[in-house]
C-alpha cells in the first residue's frame, strides 16, 4: 500500500473469516484495463439510509378500528340488511328487531303523560266554573244530610234516656251522624280545592310524576331505536352472527365491523430496541400477498409490558397511506391490505455514535493496518483513501465505522488497482461523473 494510508489501528479482524472472504472476493472484481490517467470504477454513493441500523419483524395486518356490534335491546330479529363482506357507510341499517313492543310501550306512555299533565293543571289551576257548582250543591246536600243526622241523632238520645229505645239504635243514630259530617267536610274540601287549587305538596307530588313518566317515555323512545342496528363507522361486516326470526338477547355481539381504511400491525420487540424510538427515521412495512409490496408507517403505540409467554413488548404501527412505496405491476389493488395477512415490519433508526455505515464488501481493501476504502472526488475524479474498522456485516453488506459521510462516493469495484490521487470515470461512462451508480447495487435490501 502507499504512505497515503492514514496509520490507525483497527479492530476489522473481529468481522473474522467471513469479512475476508468477501473482501478478497471483492478485490478480485473490477473493469477491464483503462489508461493510466483515467481508470473506470463502480461507485456506490453513502446515503441516509446507509447509515441507519434496521431490524425486522413479522406479525399480522388488522383493522385498527374495529368492534362487535350488539343491539342494547333483547327481541325477536325481523330483518338483517348486510352480508358478510358487505362494505356499509357510516348510519346504514344492518339489520332490525321486531318493533312492535317498543312501540306499544311508547304509546302507553305517551298517554300516561298527557293525562298526569292535565292532573296537574287542575291542581295548579283549580276546577272549572261547572265543576265548582257542582262541588257546591255536593256541599248543600251533604251540609243537609248532616243536620238531619244530628236531629235524629237527639231524638234518639232523649228516647233513651225516658228508656224507649235500645243502645243499638242510639248507636246507629250516632254513627249516621258521624259520616254525614265526615260527608260535608270532604264535600268542603273538595270545593276549597277547585277553588284555590291543590296544596302545594300536592302540585309538587304532580310534577314528580310527569318528570317519571317524561323519564320513561325517553328510555322507551331510545328502546324503539336502538331496535335498529346500525353501522358506527363507515367499513366492511367481517362476521355477522345473527338471522331473521331469531331471538337475541342485549348487549350480545352479533356483527364484527372492520374499518379496513386504516390497517395495524403488532409486533413483539426485545427490550434493548425500546431506546430506538427517540432515534427513529422509518418504519416501512412489506406484505407477501401483495408482490412484496412495500408501505410507509408510523408508530401508534408501545406496550409497556411484555406479551404474555414472550420477553417482548408490543409495538402498533399503522400504515400511513393505501400507496405502497413499491408496487410491482403484478400485485393487487394496494387499498385491499385485509386483516389476517402476514407483514414484515422494519424500523430503521439513526445509530449510537461509533455504529457506522453499509458498503458492499467489494469495496473494502486490506492492507497491513486493516481495511481501507477509495473515496472519489466528484469534481476531478480522483480518488483517496479511507481508513475504516470493520464492525460485521449484516444483510445488506459490511458495517464499517470511519470517515465516511451521507454524499461520499466509495468504489465498489477495481478498488484493488487503484493509487492514491488517480483519476477515475464511472464505469461505462466516458468522462468522471458525480451522483449514485444504480449499477453498483449491493447496497440496498
Amino acid at each position: 500500500m502507499t504512505d497515503g494510508w492514514p496509520r490507525r489501528r483497527t479492530a476489522g479482524y473481529a468481522a473474522g473469516v467471513l469479512i475476508l472472504a468477501l473482501v478478497l472476493t471483492g478485490c478480485g472484481e473490477g473493469p477491464s484495463e483503462a489508461p493510466a490517467s483515467e481508470r473506470p470504477v463502480k461507485l456506490v454513493t453513502v446515503s441516509e439510509r446507509d447509515t441507519l441500523i434496521e431490524r425486522r419483524f413479522s406479525g399480522r395486518t388488522q383493522a385498527a378500528e374495529r368492534a362487535w356490534l350488539a343491539f342494547r335491546v333483547g327481541g325477536v330479529v325481523e330483518s338483517v340488511a348486510v352480508e358478510r363482506g358487505e362494505r356499509v357507510d357510516e348510519g346504514d341499517l344492518l339489520a332490525r328487531l321486531d318493533p312492535r313492543d317498543f312501540q306499544r310501550r311508547v304509546r302507553e306512555l305517551e298517554g300516561g303523560l298527557v293525562e298526569a299533565r292535565a292532573e296537574q293543571l287542575m291542581l295548579e289551576r283549580g276546577a272549572r266554573e261547572e265543576e265548582r257548582r257542582q262541588l257546591e250543591a255536593r256541599l248543600e246536600a251533604a251540609g243537609a244530610r248532616e243536620e238531619q243526622a244530628e236531629s235524629e241523632y237527639r231524638r234518639v238520645a232523649r228516647m233513651r234516656d225516658d228508656g224507649h229505645v235500645s243502645q243499638s239504635e242510639y248507636d246507629r243514630a250516632r254513627r249516621a251522624l258521624r259520616e254525614a259530617a265526615a260527608d260535608r267536610r270532604s264535600a268542603q274540601e273538595a270545593l276549597t280545592i277547585a277553588q284555590a287549587g291543590g296544596r302545594e305538596e300536592e302540585r309538587e307530588a304532580a310534577r314528580g310524576r310527569i318528570r317519571r313518566i317524561e323519564a320513561q317515555l325517553e328510555q322507551a323512545r331510545d328502546a324503539l331505536e336502538d331496535s335498529e342496528l346500525r353501522a358506527p363507522f363507515t367499513g366492511y361486516v367481517a362476521e355477522r352472527d345473527l338471522e331473521p326470526h331469531e331471538p337475541v338477547q342485549a348487549h350480545h355481539p352479533v356483527v364484527l365491523f372492520e374499518d379496513l381504511e386504516s390497517i395495524e400491525i403488532e409486533v413483539g420487540i426485545p427490550e434493548g430496541l425500546l431506546a430506538w424510538r427517540d432515534r427513529l427515521e422509518a418504519v416501512e412495512v412489506r406484505i407477501p400477498a401483495l408482490d412484496d409490496a412495500r408501505f410507509s408507517a408510523s408508530i401508534r403505540s408501545v406496550g409497556v409490558d411484555v406479551l404474555p409467554g414472550r420477553q417482548t413488548y408490543p409495538v402498533k404501527v399503522r400504515l400511513e397511506t393505501p400507496d405502497p412505496l413499491t408496487l410491482p405491476a403484478t400485485a393487487l389493488d394496494p387499498d385491499r391490505v385485509l386483516p389476517g395477512m402476514t407483514a414484515e415490519v422494519a424500523f430503521r433508526a439513526r445509530p449510537e455514535p461509533g455504529v457506522g455505515v453499509v458498503l458492499p464488501p467489494s469495496a473494502l481493501v486490506e492492507h497491513a493496518e486493516g481495511y481501507a476504502v477509495w473515496v472519489r472526488d466528484p469534481e476531478d475524479g480522483r480518488v483517496a483513501p479511507r481508513q475504516v474498522e470493520v464492525l460485521g456485516a449484516d444483510g445488506r453488506g459490511v458495517r464499517v465505522q470511519g470517515d465516511l459521510e451521507p454524499g461520499d462516493e466509495v468504489v465498489s469495484a477495481g478498488a484493488g488497482r487503484l493509487r492514491e490521487g488517480q483519476r477515475t470515470r464511472r464505469f461505462n461512462d466516458e468522462s468522471p461523473a458525480s451522483g449514485r451508480d444504480t449499477g453498483a447495487g449491493g447496497n440496498r435490501p
